[in-house]
Formats: C-alpha cells, sequence, structure tokens
C-alpha cells in the first residue's frame, strides 16, 4: 500500500512537471496529455445503459461512455450523444443528406451507403425524442420538411435481429420557415362598375422580398404589383383579389378579398372613380344591393366638371306627353333624389333638341329641402301659382335665371289656367307672375283639377315643353302662347 501511494504521488508531482503523461512508456508522444501502453490489457470505460446515460447531470462536453444496451461507445457533443464503434451486426452505415439547410416545403432527399439490418428513417426535433418516419425503411428516402419549422434531426437505425441494434450519428437540418401569408387586406369590396384606381393594401410580412397580386379577370392592376399596395381599374363583374409574400424560398399562402365592381349609387359617383367617363347612359343603383332595382340614367359628364344625374325628363314630342293622372307623379322621382343622402344640393335644367344639341343649361344650388308639396315656394295648394311673389325658394341659376316649380298637390282653387296645378317647372329671367319665362314644363292636363285642360289661349298638346330665349313666354293679361314657343325635344332635369 504505501508503494502505491508512493507510485501514484511520484505520477501527480511528475504530471504537474511535464507536458504529458505516460504509463509504461517514459517518452509519450508530445502531442498526449496521457499516452497508455501495454499489450496484454486495455482501457476500460464506464458502463452504462441508455438510462442510466441519462440520468447524467450536464455531461461535459467529449464525455465518453460505452452504452451496454445499443453495444456502442458514446460520446457528448455538447447537444447530443454520439454513437460509434457498435459490435453488433447491424450498421447503420455512412448516412448523406442533399442538404443541411432547407426551405420549409422543400424535399430533403437522404441516403446511406454501407449498411446491413433493418433500416428505420427516424426524425426528431430535440435530438431526444425520435419518432419512426412512415414508409421510410430503405436506403434512400424522400422526405418533406415542415413548411413553417422547427429544424429537425434525422438518423437511421439499424437492427440485426440476432444480436441488437445500432444507431447512426444524428444529422441536423435547418428549416427556413416559409413566409406567413399576408395579414388582411385593407380596401373595398365594392366598388363601382368602371371604376379607376382602387386601393389596396397589406401589411408587410416579415421577411418578403416582393409580393404577387392578382385581381379578376374583368378588373387590371394600374400600378403597384411586387409591392404591399396596388391599385386596381375595374370593369364589371366581381372576383378575388389575392397577393402573395415572396421570398428565395417561394411564395406564401394567399391572402385574398372577394370585390364585386356593382352598380354605382350615381353619375357623380362614377365620374368620381373614372374621371374619363363620358356623358350618356349608365346604370345606378341610387340606394345600393338589396333595395330597388338599378336603373339606367343618363349621366351629363361634361357640363361644370360633370356627374350630373338625371333625376327626371320627357321627350315633347306633340301629343300629350306628360298624362293626367291621380298620382301626378312625374316628378316624384326627381323631388326623392334631390333630397337622397347620396345626393348634393345642385340641381341643373337642361333642353336638348332632337339632334342631341344643348339648347339650354341652368344650374344652380336649392337652399331649402324640398317635398313633393312644397319645393321652392312654402305656399298651400292654392298659393304656388305666381312663380314670382309665392315662391321664396326659387335657385338663381348661373344662367342670370331663376328656377321655381310648384308642388305636386297644387291646384290654385280650382282655377283652370293656373301655373299652379300641379308640379310646373318654370325658368325665368325675372321674377313674376305668367311672365318672363324662358322654359315651361307642366302636363298638358290640369291634375288636381279632373284632369282638365288648362285655360291658356292658343294653347295646345306641344305646349308642355316651351322655351324662348329671351324670356318671352307669357299669359299674363290672357296672352297667347305661340307656336313658336313650343319646344320639340328632351327636358332634363338634374342633380349632384
Amino acid at each position: 500500500m504505501k508503494a502505491f501511494f508512493s507510485l501514484l504521488f511520484a505520477s501527480l508531482c511528475f504530471s504537474a512537471f511535464s507536458q504529458s503523461v505516460g504509463i509504461n512508456t517514459n517518452a509519450p508522444d508530445p502531442s498526449s496529455l496521457l499516452e497508455l501502453k501495454d499489450t496484454t490489457k486495455g482501457v476500460l470505460l464506464p458502463r452504462l445503459s441508455s438510462a442510466q446515460r441519462q440520468a447524467i447531470q450536464n455531461p461535459a462536453q467529449g464525455l465518453l461512455i460505452y452504452n451496454t444496451d445499443i453495444r456502442c461507445f458514446e460520446v457528448f457533443g455538447g447537444t447530443f450523444w454520439n454513437s460509434f464503434g457498435c459490435e453488433c451486426g447491424a450498421q447503420p452505415g455512412i448516412l448523406s443528406f442533399s442538404k443541411d439547410t432547407a426551405c420549409g416545403g422543400s424535399a430533403l432527399n437522404m441516403s446511406t451507403t454501407g449498411q446491413n439490418g433493418l433500416l428505420q428513417w427516424q426524425v426528431s426535433t430535440d435530438n431526444y425524442s425520435w419518432t419512426d418516419i412512415p414508409n421510410a425503411s430503405a436506403a434512400t428516402h424522400t422526405q418533406t420538411l415542415p413548411g413553417q419549422g422547427p429544424d429537425q434531426f434525422y438518423r437511421l437505425r439499424a437492427i440485426d435481429t440476432s444480436c441488437g441494434t445500432a444507431y447512426s450519428l444524428s444529422q441536423l437540418v435547418v428549416v427556413v420557415p416559409l413566409l406567413n401569408a399576408p395579414g388582411p387586406i385593407t380596401g373595398p369590396s365594392l366598388v363601382n362598375q368602371n371604376q379607376q384606381g382602387v386601393a389596396y393594401s397589406i401589411a408587410a410580412v416579415p421577411g418578403a422580398s416582393s409580393y404577387t397580386w392578382t385581381v379578376p379577370i374583368s378588373a387590371t392592376i394600374a400600378s403597384g404589383q411586387g409591392s404591399t399596395s396596388i391599385t386596381v381599374n375595374f370593369t364589371t363583374g366581381s372576383g378575388a383579389i389575392a397577393v402573395t409574400a415572396n421570398d428565395t424560398c417561394g411564395s406564401s399562402l394567399p391572402q385574398s378579398i372577394t370585390v364585386s365592381a356593382g352598380n354605382p349609387i350615381s353619375c357623380l359617383a362614377i365620374k368620381q372613380a373614372n374621371p374619363n367617363a363620358i356623358s350618356g347612359s349608365y346604370t345606378i343603383d341610387p340606394d345600393g344591393p338589396g333595395g330597388n332595382a338599378p336603373v339606367s340614367v343618363h349621366c351629363d359628364m361634361s357640363t361644370l366638371n360633370g356627374g350630373w344625374t338625371e333625376a327626371a325628363t320627357f321627350v315633347n314630342t306633340g301629343n300629350i306627353d306628360l298624362a293626367c293622372s291621380a298620382n301626378n307623379g312625374w316628378f316624384d322621382q326627381a323631388v326623392d333624389w334631390t333630397m337622397a343622402n347620396w345626393s348634393g344640393s345642385e340641381i341643373m335644367v337642361q333642353l336638348i333638341d332632337n339632334n342631341g344639341i344643348i339648347i339650354y343649361s341652368g344650374a344652380g344650388t336649392r337652399t331649402n329641402n324640398w317635398t313633393y308639396n312644397n319645393l321652392t315656394s312654402s305656399g298651400g295648394s292654392s298659393s304656388q301659382y305666381d312663380h314670382g311673389s309665392q315662391h321664396g325658394s326659387a335657385i338663381a341659376l348661373n344662367t342670370g335665371h331663376r328656377f321655381s316649380i310648384s308642388g305636386k298637390n297644387t291646384d290654385n282653387g280650382g282655377w283652370g289656367g293656373s301655373w299652379g296645378n300641379g308640379y310646373v317647372l318654370n325658368v325665368q329671367t325675372s321674377p313674376a307672375y305668367a311672365m318672363n319665362m324662358v322654359v315651361a314644363a307642366f302636363q298638358y292636363n290640369q291634375p288636381n283639377v279632373n284632369c282638365g285642360t288648362r285655360s291658356f289661349n292658343s294653347y295646345d298638346p306641344g305646349h308642355e315643353l316651351m322655351y324662348s330665349n329671351t324670356g318671352g313666354i307669357s299669359t299674363n293679361n290672357n296672352a297667347a302662347l305661340t307656336s313658336g314657343q313650343k319646344f320639340f325635344g328632351r327636358l332634363r332635369f338634374y342633380v349632384r
């Protein structure tokens, strides 16, 4: 015992002053810390089961053991245990992988050579808990990497039924996650037909280098393709606007919004959507989807910057074109649309001849709210015939004229020649009773006096619509209407 401690002390002393230690050699290799020499004995490492190995607290990097369960040496690499020198005939062989960093969702090819035994590829996310990969028992296997990660560890197990199991060293494959799908698309889901320059956008997706937008076949991308925001020009129809985020790994799942190019609520909405829109017939839906059916109207897109919606119209053919009825509603829609929430306070009166030429056009702004029975006059049913003194809310037009209209229920106490029986539209050069008229429009028969004929001198159905550029229309003092005052063409009343 004394001799043993003397030898141990000598060894410790020797190691304290030497770069290398040798056992059974006086000249250890200078590159080694310890060199053992013997021809009859070996070094016996600690022999542990897999469970005992796992119980080691905080194993040091490089710690070496012999695993009695798998009959292999194992060394701890700092993160996981690697097996080598296995006794059993089972051999996983030499593994190769097509890549060690790959995009999520891509294919990873793995294979082995020099293998022996029954093979099974395995996968792990922590290099500790392993799962057999289904249908992966051949020497080669193609694995689809998870789209969003995490990183994957792969190894190959080989089984020799006569002696045991051997495992390869594990291989780490770094998974570059696929990009997240873009967030919600900001932009309208209901647009006007032929609306131009409608903006859609998304928040930037982290890691994305570009974006790909698609639009319905009836629409085109005017600008912004490749970025987080685009502008779209629509025609008609509906469909999805979709966007994907892109990077070197490919494209994300798409984000989309369904857009319908429906009917606009007014001509002004059309003009705002498409500043290049021209005058003509358009379909509008003033109360929006689900309400009354869309209607076709004429839109003036040029006069005073355009956007005028036709609210009332008729053509004077020389016959009775505004039939008398109990409803007397030829101007009702104009009142409704004048007061609609999509309409402003502007009105315009136009006369168009049979060649489509505008003969008269006057626009102005109303100063009061309209009802069927009180428009530019606040008087009762028998007190709106004087388009001068009884129409305190007459509208000043940009032509220098004034516009007034009596209410739907007016009857002037039954007097047959009145300018205040039903809706009577009047444009005057100056306020007066029954004179100074530039434009006059009304039903030939009196709607509120048993549909009798108005008692004007030289009066016939052609006088339902009249025009005098000098303001010469008059029935004052029993003045006769003339044939030259008849206007054979169209009256249009617009709102904006």
